[in-house]
């Protein structure tokens, strides 16, 4: 069954997302989107239809820029909406959002494990377009506040030997956006309680069905 839900951030800000509910059961999904990465594109939607199948999933949408402290504010509020009607929150970040389902859980303590799938973590092996974001942000550092604080927030937070709940990493070889090898140097920083799937076939924003699929098995697998 699908729902529509309307969340206040700290600022009263709305985010509006969709709900999977699975009555069986008492495990929450929350599908954190990546940069200009929406609640309807095909991928996040395919997405929480498989794992509805088993479990309750909730998507919404990102900011429209790399503002990464916006972004973990407005999970904040998301997890801190859900926290008590669920006994399991499972953060799934994509792209930027791995970077911001990690800056969560290194902060705050209510979220049971962590996906994070073609994870932005490092400012090497990114493609051209997305590392001229990147190059702003630290030249405008001295003269915009925002570029102060998402670059304090990410050396602050970007800590993988501080993550405390069981934590899968699932990348493509052939990403096309972000060098598979981010995940697998984060990969080796974290301590323990650690998976690491590397397939060949799916590109970064797992534009067909069969990549989509193929994700959530190696997810629900992981749980069993």
């Amino acid at each position: 069954m699908l729902k529509t839900l309307t969340i206040s951030n700290s600022q009263n800000q709305k985010i509006t997302g969709i709900l999977h509910n699975n009555n069986q059961s008492k495990t929450l999904f929350i599908i954190v989107p990546g940069y200009k990465t929406y609640k309807n594109d095909p991928a996040i939607k395919e997405m929480a239809v498989q794992l509805s199948k088993k479990y309750t999933v909730f998507r919404y949408d990102s900011t429209d820029d790399i503002n990464v402290v916006r972004q973990e504010n407005n999970l904040n509020s998301i997890v801190d909406f859900f926290r008590l009607k669920f006994d399991n929150i499972i953060l799934i970040g994509t792209s930027l959002g791995a970077l911001v389902s990690l800056m969560h859980v290194n902060k705050n303590k209510c979220v049971n494990k962590l996906v994070l799938i073609n994870g932005f973590f490092y400012f090497w092996g990114l493609k051209w377009n997305d590392l001229k974001i990147i190059i702003l942000t630290f030249i405008t550092f001295p003269f915009i506040k925002i570029s102060r604080q998402i670059l304090i927030s990410y050396y602050k937070n970007l800590k993988p030997k501080n993550i405390n709940v069981p934590v899968l990493l699932i990348c493509g070889r052939n990403d096309e956006r972000i060098n598979f090898k981010q995940s697998q140097k984060f990969y080796n920083s974290v301590k323990e309680n650690k998976s690491l799937v590397i397939l060949d076939n799916i590109d970064h924003g797992l534009t067909r069905k069969e990549f989509v699929v193929d994700v959530s098995k190696k997810i629900i697998e992981w749980l069993k």
